[in-house]
């Protein structure tokens, strides 16, 4: 069956018209099915305007349980237990990860004791280190990693300057 119009019109936009006229009628259908009927005899009068409902007083406040929303919900609430993707989540760790990096330990000194001169109040120490020989008194850096930081009769005391440490070196003479 073919329409007579003088325009081809697309069977779509035919199908959407008749939906939106269905539709139209059937929101309309509800509206009358709404107003009371007039009773026989009555002439059909415009409708009487809806009460408006009042608002409710402030010392009764609609909770969240008595609204159509919570009730909704609590019908299409899942019955078993939902894991939530994004929550975030506790890592077991061994005991060797939950302790506080240490320090970086100095190296051991790397210097021998060679020899030490005095004079008067002056001390002066020999050390070698690879094969290399330092002359040292208080006050003295060597290769920028220790400083010496004082000479006793019994040893040297340095610092090393990367951690802040003091190292001994015990003065024994050589063998």
């Amino acid at each position: 069956m073919k329409i007579p119009f003088k325009r081809d019109i697309p069977p779509r936009a035919v199908l959407a018209v008749i939906a939106l006229v269905l539709l139209a009628s059937v929101v309309a259908g509800s509206e009358i099915a709404r107003s009371p009927a007039p009773a026989e005899g009555q002439k059909e009068t415009a409708p009487a305007p809806r009460p408006v409902a009042a608002p409710a007083p402030a010392s009764a406040p609609v909770t969240e349980a008595d609204s159509d929303f919570a009730k909704q919900r609590a019908t299409l609430a899942p019955k078993e237990k939902v894991t939530d993707l994004f929550a975030t989540q506790e890592i077991a760790r061994t005991p060797a990860e939950t302790e506080r990096p240490k320090a970086p330990a100095e190296p051991p000194l790397p210097f021998k004791y060679l020899g030490r001169i005095i004079e008067g109040e002056r001390t002066t120490v020999f050390v070698g280190h690879n094969e290399e020989s330092y002359a040292l008194a208080p006050g003295d850096t060597v290769e920028r990693l220790y400083r010496v930081e004082r000479i006793s009769p019994d040893a040297v005391i340095f610092r090393h300057l990367p951690t802040g440490k003091r190292q001994a070196l015990a003065l024994r003479e050589p063998n």
